[in-house]
């Protein structure tokens, strides 16, 4: 019997952040006829520029290897990035293969630009703007805190807002935004 490749086949990541996953080579043995199983032994070809693939035991008998990659903003992309992983038995004498494709959908990080506009009689108000040719409606949230950042004062979802100040002293304000691909900016 021909070796198997199993992992997850399509796989999505935002931009900027690390991917992992392990891709398992399996060989059954092939019973009554076959008295010792056969090693399997897992290849890729190097598919994606930057990642990793490492087997994690080089003495199992069935390997399986794990496929990291740090991707880095500006790399999102409508075509997934792909790579093939080849599992090849030591069977003698013909030696079993088999080929499997593994896809990488790099999608977009949310990014806007923020505005902080101080106002008269202790109101503080707020912008967010993203970029043009944004995909899709994106979601913002606002968050002022106190200076050590474990109080929340004032909370909203809105593009825009304004909030008054009723004590003096320093706030963090939080502001995340979000894409349709849940990749969001903090």
């Amino acid at each position: 019997k021909a070796p198997t490749i199993e992992g997850p086949y399509v796989n999505k990541v935002c931009e900027g952040d690390k991917i992992c996953f392990n891709i398992d080579g399996k060989d059954e043995t092939f019973v009554p006829n076959q008295t010792i199983p056969d090693t399997v032994k897992l290849t890729w070809n190097r598919g994606i520029p930057g990642a990793t693939f490492t087997i994690k035991d080089p003495k199992a008998r069935e390997k399986t290897a794990e496929f990291c990659w740090q991707t880095r903003v500006g790399q999102a992309s409508d075509v997934a990035y792909s790579f093939t992983v080849t599992a090849t038995d030591d069977h003698c004498p013909k030696p079993s293969q088999s080929i499997r494709g593994f896809k990488v959908k790099v999608n977009p990080r949310a990014f806007s630009t923020r505005k902080y506009t101080i106002l008269k009689c202790g109101r503080f108000a707020w912008d967010a703007t993203v970029p043009a040719g944004f995909k899709g409606v994106p979601t913002y949230r606002w968050s002022l805190r106190d200076s050590l950042g474990s109080r929340e004062f004032y909370y909203s979802t809105r593009k825009t807002d304004t909030f008054r100040y009723k004590f003096g002293g320093k706030y963090i304000m939080v502001h995340t935004v979000n894409n349709p691909d849940n990749c969001p900016t903090i």
